[in-house]
């Protein structure tokens, strides 16, 4: 595989510098909204549920036994493993979010590098030696 990073000006560098700082400075602070949002989550879910007698209404309570019962599922316990999946699920998710929104966000900044890649840099004499070594080795 060959590298076109020889054939980047200085400004191509530095846009491929910014597009990944501002990837992984995003990454970042998506875990860290994430992991907030998942100990939010897991509190108040934890606060509604043991709460039930103020916060639901009797209908939607036994709806949701019903369900529950059908499903044959154990019940629902909130306990620091269950708190500590869902800080981590927020934080994986927070951070694939915003890094994978920026990522869309600042492609429209390499399509110069792009097009660099689609083309070969290569001089006629590089690649018949490239060619001869490749059939060489066969």
């Amino acid at each position: 595989p060959r590298s076109f990073g020889d054939n980047l000006s200085k400004e191509d560098m530095r846009t491929m510098a910014d597009v990944r700082r501002d990837v992984w400075t995003s990454g970042f602070k998506g875990l860290a909204y994430g992991l907030s949002f998942g100990f939010i989550f897991h509190e108040a879910s934890q606060f509604i549920y043991n709460n039930t007698n103020v916060l639901v209404p009797d209908n939607v309570k036994k709806q949701f036994k019903k369900y529950h019962e059908q499903l044959k599922l154990p019940p629902i316990q909130f306990n620091r493993n269950t708190k500590f999946l869902a800080v981590l699920m927020g934080g994986a998710m927070g951070s694939f979010i915003l890094a994978t929104t920026t990522g869309k966000n600042e492609v429209h900044n390499m399509h110069n590098i792009f097009e660099i890649g689609k083309k070969d840099p290569r001089t006629p004499y590089q690649k018949t030696v490239e060619d001869a070594l490749l059939k060489k080795d066969e």
